[in-house]
């Protein structure tokens, strides 16, 4: 998976946490978790515009539509 490389190479442990974080609340196939993976998410893009991981926040933002 595209996101364990990333992380392997060294995202700051904010940048990863939201990632992840949000990974896990998709991952549980609910209506509220699905806002707070927007949630963190959104977060993420305002904390780390170009960061390592804007390429895995926008493809979990596909799976959210």
């Amino acid at each position: 998976m595209i996101l364990t490389r990333r992380i392997e190479r060294g995202a700051s442990g904010r940048e990863r946490d939201l990632i992840l974080q949000a990974r896990k609340a998709i991952e549980a196939y609910n209506a509220r978790a699905d806002v707070e993976a927007r949630r963190l998410l959104d977060m993420h893009a305002m904390e780390f515009p170009r960061g390592q991981l804007a390429r895995e926040r926008e493809a979990l933002l596909l799976q959210l539509r």
